[in-house]
């Protein structure tokens, strides 16, 4: 396997922990048998990347019903982050939606942090994320990067009420950045939100999760999917995750594709944003869904996917660019 003889340490941007016992997650109840209502901590996660160079990781929100949502960025940051120090950066959940109102949440979510993490860096290899962090708050070590707000179970209009985009443009006084994380569908209004946010910083999750369609020529989606990653990809202070494409291949597929329908996607989106903004992502454990794909399985085809590049850039896809741009 590629994986196991990989010479680059892994920094992963995308990483879900939980404790269904702990934290409510209606949600989970719901979900497909291999993660339906279990608990996967770092024991599990331990085991699922046994032999893999992990050198840090950011953990990503889990959908978690909303009266967690704090009571679950506690636990991370003055639990899990303290098991293991290879936990770098949260990105939390917070209700934008609710515009100048929720900020005093996400100022709950500042204290939560502080103290926490390490000092921001220089982002020295890229021009745009420099700028902001160099210019933002805070400046005090912090383990909070970032906030995501799901949009892929809302309307489509939802990412454009001028309360949401209020919401997410007062992250940037505050030194955080946003996840995209929707469907095919939201993806023009994504870029509308962008449009109206140009003091933030937007990190596209799982390649704006496309219907990938196997054979790749029998593709009807790809010419809508690729326009709409050329656009959002024009904005300099919008970076992007390569992660989650084998679940969405899947869902559309089942068993019934390979490596190579999936390479049209990712070369498009590496011509879109080029290499100094798409970093790796995990999306560990929820990468279970697809079938025959797990953490090393996932990291194979990452590497597949990137065989052709030169050792340089895959050390800034791999690792490199996900220190950048959640300051690690």
């Amino acid at each position: 396997l590629a994986s196991l003889n990989m010479s680059i340490p892994i920094i992963d941007s995308h990483l879900h922990l939980w404790d269904p016992q702990h934290i409510g997650m209606d949600w989970l109840a719901k979900a497909v048998p291999q993660i339906r209502n279990k608990t996967f901590l770092y024991p599990e996660f331990n085991e699922a990347t046994k032999g893999l160079d992990i050198e840090g990781m950011v953990y990503l929100e889990t959908d978690v019903n909303p009266a967690y949502g704090l009571l679950e960025t506690q636990w991370v940051v003055e639990k899990l982050a303290k098991q293991d120090k290879r936990l770098l950066g949260v990105v939390a959940y917070a209700p934008l939606e609710n515009g100048e109102r929720s900020r005093s949440y996400v100022e709950a979510l500042v204290r939560i942090g502080a103290g926490h993490g390490v000092t921001p860096g220089d982002a020295a290899q890229e021009p745009t994320a420099r700028s902001f962090w160099s210019s933002s708050k805070p400046k005090e070590p912090t383990i909070i990067k970032g906030v995501r707000r799901l949009l892929q179970s809302e309307s489509v209009d939802f990412c454009v009420q001028p309360d949401f985009i209020k919401g997410v443009q007062l992250l940037a006084d505050y030194g955080l950045s946003f996840d995209i994380c929707v469907k095919p569908w939201h993806l023009a209004n994504a870029i509308k939100l962008v449009e109206q946010c140009p003091g933030m910083m937007f990190v596209l999750d799982h390649m704006g999760k496309p219907q990938v369609e196997a054979p790749h020529a029998k593709d009807k989606h790809f010419a809508e999917w690729s326009a709409h990653i050329t656009k959002l990809a024009s904005f300099p202070n919008v970076h992007a995750k390569l992660s989650g494409i084998t679940t969405e291949v899947d869902a559309v597929n089942g068993s019934a594709w390979t490596v190579a329908d999936l390479q049209p996607y990712f070369d498009h989106y590496l011509k879109s944003f080029g290499e100094d903004r798409i970093m790796f992502g995990g999306d560990w454990p929820v990468v279970l869904h697809a079938e025959g794909v797990d953490y090393k399985r996932w990291v194979d085809i990452a590497m597949e996917l990137t065989a052709n590049l030169s050792h340089d850039t895959k050390m800034k896809i791999f690792n490199k660019n996900a220190k950048i741009f959640y300051r690690l």
